[in-house]
């Protein structure tokens, strides 16, 4: 019992002695999402994802239209004979595989190329963080989505922008 006693009480006075020097830690927050976004090689690199996206995006959005409209037809077919509902639920299944299928792709597709082109930007991005970091003295940067709330001052979000800009 007394050991376990020393042990506690040397654990509490190291937790004790550690807090004063946190204190003194200086932190930042960047909200890296925004950041990616906002810079003129994020905006460029959006913009080419969207002009090369976008026809498929209303492609998709059409053939969603069109199942929701087939489906509505399946619902109320309640005049038509049994063969008539079982050659509407078969088409009805088909195009839904199909866009199931098309849908997949293209987000497998979209995810690729954003990769492809937002990866160099985060990788440059991050330097860019270090860089401000050690120059302002930062002994830790915390991605604004990970803490509940923090003083506006902390935030460099913008300042890693100018950097990554120039």
């Amino acid at each position: 019992m007394r050991k376990l006693t020393v042990v506690l009480l040397t654990a509490f006075f190291m937790a004790v002695s550690v807090v004063p020097s946190m204190a003194q830690s200086k932190v930042g927050v960047i909200n890296l999402d925004d950041a990616l976004v906002k810079t003129r090689l994020g905006k460029s690199a959006m913009s080419q994802l969207k002009r090369k996206f976008q026809s498929r995006e209303k492609q998709l959005s059409a053939q969603e239209s069109r199942l929701k409209t087939l489906r509505e037809e399946l619902s109320k077919s309640g005049i038509l004979s049994d063969k008539a509902k079982r050659e509407k639920a078969t088409q009805f299944e088909s195009q839904l595989q199909q866009f199931m299928n098309a849908r997949n792709a293209f987000q497998q597709e979209f995810q690729a190329e954003q990769k492809r082109l937002l990866d160099p930007i985060v990788a440059k991005m991050q330097k860019a963080v270090d860089d401000y970091a050690r120059q302002k003295g930062f002994d830790l940067i915390l991605e604004a989505r990970s803490v509940p709330y923090y003083k506006s001052e902390l935030d460099i979000t913008d300042k890693v922008i100018k950097l990554v800009d120039r």
